[in-house]
């Protein structure tokens, strides 16, 4: 009889570990959790605290993945891309240019003058 009451004290002791076990489970899951995903999402620099400014930036990032998502953004994207670098090419190619032009220029100029003034040292 004494064993029978040694073991229904043990399974009710159990069940007290047990529930008391869960109950600190629970209370740690409801302060970490949320805990956990607000940093997670400050990571992303979504901020958790103004809740109108997180659908904001979810609703901006849904359109931005759905948007990289479309063939024909991205074909805009490429043929933007396309242009830029042909434009910045051009203006390269302008730039270089005029320095050769300044170059060249200076050279005529030191040139002419040096012959001139051997015409004048000579007295042609």
């Amino acid at each position: 009889m004494a064993e029978r009451r040694n073991d229904a004290e043990m399974r009710q002791l159990v069940e007290i570990c047990e529930g008391a076990a869960c109950r600190v489970a629970e209370r740690v899951v409801e302060k970490a959790v949320p805990a956990a995903i607000a940093a997670t999402f400050e990571r992303f620099g979504i901020e958790t605290k103004d809740p109108i400014k997180v659908q904001k930036d979810m609703a901006f990032l849904t359109e931005a993945r759905e948007r990289s998502a479309d063939p024909e953004y991205k074909a805009d994207r490429a043929w933007t891309r396309k242009k830029r670098e042909g434009c910045e090419r051009r203006v390269e190619i302008a730039s270089s240019s005029a320095v050769k032009m300044a170059i060249a220029a200076a050279g005529v100029l030191l040139v002419g003058g040096g012959v001139a003034w051997m015409k004048g040292m000579l007295g042609l």
